[in-house]
């Protein structure tokens, strides 16, 4: 009796635990998420520009329902590429395409737990190459004209050159130069030309060059003279198409009523001495006639005053 009873409670036994997972119910385990930890992950730590980076957000201990946040910045924390949130913990992938070599930093954070003083984020610093160009560059992105100065926009890469060697030349007018140090650099530059406006300078397009080293870029910057010059004026000159109240001489079709209104009085032109003599010979003719009426009133008195004589006599 006793070994059926002793069998009896192994076949019970053994049958529990066959069963075990099918019969109970494990309580979850308890993580603290304030105490997780998060990283971000890459097969190395330098990449060349153009090649696709594999990152991974390791978050442990793993739990359900975390948002994390990531993105890309250089090291001087300018932003790469934008934020974004992902739910699961797989691969990420980005492909740099950037302008110079540079230190490009992955991060990321839990967004969607609250722990005191207590942030949870990771990040890593990985180098991307970018191949230096030997070869130089310029490139004019704009001018204006701003009183008497020409200002230009030009965007210089030294390429592999020290002290590069950079000259703008407007015609004769002016010529600028400015040496850049550094090899490999790329240079934002303003350049400002005074222009002498002097009335030899014709309003027109003027022919600007833009060289250094065995690049020679040539531009056609149009210029405005506003130069107004006194024309100086021969007394005896004895053309009569000359109007001193003008710089220029008016052509017939630039003529119109509201430059020269005519009122009641009338200017002379200064053109040559006609005007005078005219005005000589009309004076002595009033003169000659005024000499020429008193004469004859006279006369007229005299013959007057001896015929009332004569009567008196009668």
């Amino acid at each position: 009796m006793n070994k059926k009873i002793i069998l009896f409670s192994m076949v019970l036994l053994f049958i529990n635990i066959a069963y075990a997972d099918n019969c109970c119910e494990c309580p979850d385990k308890i993580i603290d998420i304030c105490n997780s930890s998060l990283n971000v992950e890459t097969l190395k730590s330098n990449y060349s520009n153009g090649e696709t980076i594999e990152f991974y957000n390791n978050l442990t201990p793993k739990f359900n329902n975390f948002i994390i946040e990531y993105w890309i910045e250089y090291s001087n924390g300018e932003i790469i590429r934008n934020k974004r949130n992902t739910t699961n913990l797989n691969n990420k992938h980005y492909t740099p395409n950037i302008d110079k070599s540079s230190f490009i930093v992955i991060k990321n954070r839990l967004v969607n737990i609250t722990c005191e003083n207590n942030e949870i984020y990771g990040e890593n610093t990985i180098f991307v190459d970018v191949p230096k160009d030997n070869k130089p560059t310029i490139n004019l992105i704009n001018y204006s004209n701003f009183n008497d100065t020409l200002i230009l926009k030009i965007e210089v890469y030294t390429g592999h050159y020290n002290n590069f060697t950079l000259n703008v030349i407007l015609d004769n007018l002016k010529n600028e130069t400015m040496k850049l140090a550094y090899p490999y650099t790329s240079y934002d530059l303003e350049v400002k030309m005074s222009i002498i406006q002097n009335c030899s300078l014709k309003s027109e397009d003027h022919n600007m060059i833009i060289e250094g080293s065995d690049i020679k870029l040539n531009k056609k910057i149009g210029i405005i003279n506003n130069c107004y010059e006194e024309q100086n004026y021969d007394v005896n000159n004895s053309d009569d198409d000359y109007n001193i109240y003008n710089q220029y001489p008016l052509a017939e079709s630039n003529i119109n009523e509201s430059y020269s209104p005519i009122t009641s009085y009338a200017i002379a032109e200064a053109g040559n001495n006609k005007f005078t003599m005219i005005g000589i010979y009309i004076g002595l003719g009033i003169i000659a006639f005024m000499v020429w009426f008193l004469l004859k009133n006279k006369n007229m008195l005299l013959k007057e005053k001896n015929g009332i004589h004569s009567k008196s006599d009668n």
